[in-house]
This record gives structure tokens, C-alpha cells and sequence, in this order.
């Protein structure tokens, strides 16, 4: 079998029609920590639980907040699901899932006078606009610059944004997108990244108080679309996000597609808004012939978690089955 690489699955807020971000064990992340997808055999990403602030996650599920994906540490039971919409991954998939946005949008300001976290931030970008201010941020995280970024926050931010912070170490080659103001004081800008070996895309709220550009707020999406959710599948197959019922029932449904090899089925069980972190996790999953077996859903919040036991390839696994209270399933880890 092939090397374990990481996977992620980032979790940030959800955004409108979007799925609550889910980690893996259930419960809501607390803050400072990033969710991250599941270590993998040969595939699958394994192993998770949040790490306390400042800290990155380790490989697998994710483990005290929303983010990304970071090195290996011991098994943690620890809150796993974030708010995102993929959903979270987390990001967090990750976790993470999560992480569903279109894209960053930033305002260029040139007139922003210098000083403060914008400052310090965008003087990396070169000058203080929203748009030098986004550069900044996006070679900080290219050079894992956790001091510019946390003095980049503003501070008021939301929660997400130190827990993204916390897993810059997993983050290479980020790009920055499109730039427009929002206001005069708001701005949003586009970056695409892989993070711990996924591809996938952020959106990033900027503030200017007081003259300085500050960074307040992040919502973390995928790449694209699962390629092959979609017309790969069947006409027959029930369309994505319509799993329904109770999340016992869901799970088990899930888990039944899956053991059974049967990518469409488990899909049409998937909320819309994280298809493409669930599928490739399925594939994953499929692909090492698991044979997973689920204990029943606890609910936390907005999220029913359900633990998975079973076997793969590899060996034995366990992990985690994700559903909302919209009926979906929102997650998928093995570790």
C-alpha cells in the first residue's frame, strides 16, 4: 500500500444555504484550533481531535476548531465539527469539510495610512491598500508566519479566523484572487491554497479600523466539485442531500453504501454543499474496501455524530459519521 498522506477537511461558519461545518467525534469546536480531514490509507485520511490554540492539529480528525490539517499526534476524542458548510473541516477538515465559498474579494485602498495590524501585514503585500493587506497575509502563510498573522487579526474576529491561523504550517502555495471593496471600510479577497495535499478555495472579510487594515473573518470552501458526483451519476440515483429521516437512519444508510462499495447511494445521502470533501472521502473509503460498522448518532448542537468501527486494506479503523439536523451527511473520517 502507498505512503498515509494527510488529508483536511476545513470547517468555517456556515454561509447562507450552506451545511453547520462538522469535525469528526461531534460537538462544536471550541476556538483557537483547526479542524482537519482524515489521515489516510493510502487514501483515507486518518486519525483527528482538535489541538488546543495556537496548536496544529494532527493528521485525521479534527481537533478543537476549524482549519486545517497538521502533522500526526495521538488519537483525541476531542470536539471535531466546526461551522462550516463544509463543511469544517471542518476543513476540518480540515477539517476538514469542511472548508464552500465562491471566493476573497478586497478592496484596494491606497490612501490607508500605516501603522497597526494592517501594517504589519500588508507591508509584506507592499503598502497598506486591502489589497497589499491580503498579500501580506498570503506570504505569511506561504512562510508560516503565525506572528504576522496573528497580529494581522482584528480585534474583534471571529473565532475561525485564529483557528485557520493555528494550521498555517499544512498551508502551501497560496495564491490571492481577485481583489474589490466591499466599503470603505470592508473588503473580501479570494485566495485558492492546498492544504496538507487538498486543494481548495477561501474567502477572507477585511476591516478597516482606525486607517489600518485588519483581517476579521474567513469562510473556507473547496476547489470545485466532486468530478465524479454528478453526471457520473445514475438518472435513478436520489439526489444529493436528500438522506431525511433520523440520523441513525442516515448513518446507517450511509455506512451500508459504503461498505457495499456503492459510491452513488451513499452520495445521494451528502448535503449539497459538501460533496466534494464527502465524496472524495467515499472514494477513499470505497477505494481501501472498508467495512465500517456505526454506533449510534449523539447529537451536539446543530450535528449528530455517529463512531465507526471496521476495517480496510490497512487494517482496522475507526472514525466518524457526521449528519446535520437538515437530515445529510456532512462528514466522513477514518483515521
Amino acid at each position: 500500500m502507498p505512503a498515509k498522506d494527510e488529508g483536511i477537511a476545513m470547517t468555517y461558519p456556515p454561509q447562507p444555504g450552506q451545511q453547520p461545518g462538522w469535525n469528526g467525534y461531534g460537538g462544536q469546536p471550541p476556538q483557537g484550533g483547526c479542524p482537519q480531514g482524515y489521515q489516510q490509507h493510502g487514501g483515507h485520511p486518518h486519525q483527528g481531535g482538535y489541538p488546543p490554540p495556537g496548536q496544529v492539529p494532527p493528521y485525521g480528525y479534527p481537533q478543537g476548531g476549524g482549519g486545517w490539517g497538521g502533522p500526526p499526534p495521538p488519537k483525541s476524542r476531542a470536539g471535531l465539527w466546526a461551522g462550516l458548510g463544509a463543511g469544517a473541516l471542518a476543513v476540518v477538515a480540515f477539517v476538514i469539510t469542511a472548508f464552500v465559498a465562491p471566493g476573497f474579494l478586497l478592496g484596494d485602498d491606497s490612501g490607508d495610512p500605516p501603522g497597526g495590524a494592517g501594517a504589519q501585514a500588508g507591508g509584506q503585500g507592499g503598502g497598506n491598500s486591502a489589497e497589499a493587506f491580503a498579500q501580506g497575509i498570503v506570504a505569511a502563510f506561504n512562510n508560516s508566519d503565525t506572528n504576522t498573522l496573528n497580529a494581522a487579526m482584528c480585534p474583534g474576529a471571529e473565532p475561525d479566523v485564529s483557528e485557520v491561523i493555528g494550521q498555517a504550517s499544512v498551508v502551501e502555495n497560496m495564491k490571492l484572487g481577485a481583489v474589490k471593496s466591499v466599503s470603505d471600510t470592508e473588503a473580501t479577497a479570494e485566495v485558492s491554497l492546498t492544504a496538507a495535499g487538498s486543494p481548495m478555495t477561501a474567502v477572507a472579510a477585511l476591516k478597516n479600523e482606525g486607517g489600518n487594515w485588519c483581517w476579521d473573518g474567513i469562510t473556507m470552501g473547496s476547489a470545485g466539485s466532486s468530478p465524479s458526483v454528478g453526471a457520473s451519476e445514475s438518472s435513478s440515483a436520489p439526489a444529493p442531500g436528500t438522506g431525511g429521516g433520523d440520523p441513525d437512519g442516515v448513518v446507517s444508510r450511509f455506512v451500508e453504501a459504503v461498505n457495499n462499495g456503492d459510491k452513488n447511494a451513499a452520495m445521494s445521502l451528502v448535503c449539497p454543499d459538501q460533496e466534494y470533501t464527502v465524496g472524495t472521502d467515499v472514494e477513499r473509503a470505497i477505494g481501501d474496501s472498508a467495512k465500517l460498522t456505526a454506533g449510534p448518532a449523539e447529537q451536539d448542537g446543530s450535528v449528530y455524530t455517529a463512531e465507526v468501527t471496521g476495517t480496510d486494506d490497512d487494517g482496522r479503523v475507526e472514525g466518524a459519521v457526521g449528519v446535520s439536523d437538515d437530515g445529510c451527511v456532512i462528514g466522513l473520517v477514518l483515521f
